[in-house]
């Protein structure tokens, strides 16, 4: 959870094709995702995207999995 233990910066890019995809979340996860979006006027939608791209580029990014 270490992503939001502070308030990150949001930079709007372009958009691009998009597919739809379902998941389940904790609403603890949901609530900073929430507040995070409505702070920085962007949608969840935007917002996860880009957290995403920005993870999946880092390479030297390391994952911790915890099955809840």
């Amino acid at each position: 959870m270490g992503i939001f233990r502070k308030m990150m910066k949001v930079v709007k890019a372009d958009k691009e094709k998009q597919r739809c995809v379902t998941l389940r979340i904790s609403e603890t996860v949901m609530e900073k995702v929430d507040k995070v979006a409505e702070k920085n006027k962007v949608s969840r939608q935007l917002l996860v995207t880009a957290i995403l791209k920005q993870v999946l580029a880092d390479k030297h990014f390391i994952l911790k999995i915890t099955e809840d």
